[in-house]
């Protein structure tokens, strides 16, 4: 696939994604399940859990750019 197509169904899946995630109970059950955990493992989990959330935030990032709009 070239790098123009490639591009195009990125954006494609992304918006999709997104979407899905906002119309459905998806992000609102990920923060709660994000809070639950975060309490309870965040001693021993501590570096996993800042990777996790680095991570995340880098996702964002470039499906903002990628998209050419913020989340």
């Amino acid at each position: 696939m070239d790098p123009g197509r490639a591009h195009a169904a990125e954006v494609e899946v992304a918006v999709a994604e997104a979407t899905c995630a906002s119309r459905s109970s998806l992000a609102a059950t990920a923060r709660t399940l994000d809070r639950e955990y975060r309490r309870t493992k965040l001693q021993r989990y501590g570096d996993v859990l800042s990777t996790y959330h680095r991570m995340n935030l880098t996702a964002l990032a470039r499906a903002e750019k990628i998209a050419g709009s913020p989340a």
